[in-house]
């Protein structure tokens, strides 16, 4: 489908920042003009751990998450790091936004995917929170105007 399409723009939020950066990175062919970030997570292993704990998951459930992802997807969750896989997706620009007070997913997640991309920016709004942020009206304009720039 992303094939056909050929998107000049993609917008994540939170957990599917990874996936979708991970993805881009895997289809080196694909070429984005813009990618918007939003409450962009850097390791997905600590995300995993920090939503287990916020919903009182055990160890062990945890655990048999991980191998379970491991297995059928063939891949090492200790290495699916934005800041890593993110080289890799072919984009011109990249722009960044994160709370500053999210208490869902740390800023310094984001500051440092932000630092291990050249091309991207960085804008820490406040008091949107974790998911308000995708509702707020400044943060919209801000996105609308990012992608018209």
């Amino acid at each position: 489908m992303i094939d056909r399409v050929q998107p000049a723009i993609a917008i994540s939020h939170s957990f599917c920042a990874v996936a979708t950066t991970y993805s881009l990175a895997q289809n080196s062919h694909l070429r984005l003009d813009k990618y918007v970030l939003i409450t962009c997570p850097d390791e997905f292993l600590e995300r995993i751990e920090a939503v287990a704990h916020n919903f009182g998951l055990s160890k062990k459930i945890v655990d048999r998450l991980i191998i379970k992802i491991e297995q059928d997807y063939n891949l090492d969750v200790r290495r699916l790091n934005v800041s890593e896989f993110i080289k890799e997706v072919k984009v011109r620009k990249t722009y960044i936004l994160h709370d500053q007070d999210d208490r869902q997913l740390p800023l310094s997640q984001a500051v440092h995917v932000h630092e291990n991309l050249s091309n991207s920016e960085l804008e820490i709004v406040r008091e949107t929170g974790h998911f308000k942020i995708l509702q707020d009206e400044g943060v919209i304009i801000k996105i609308l105007n990012f992608s018209e720039s």
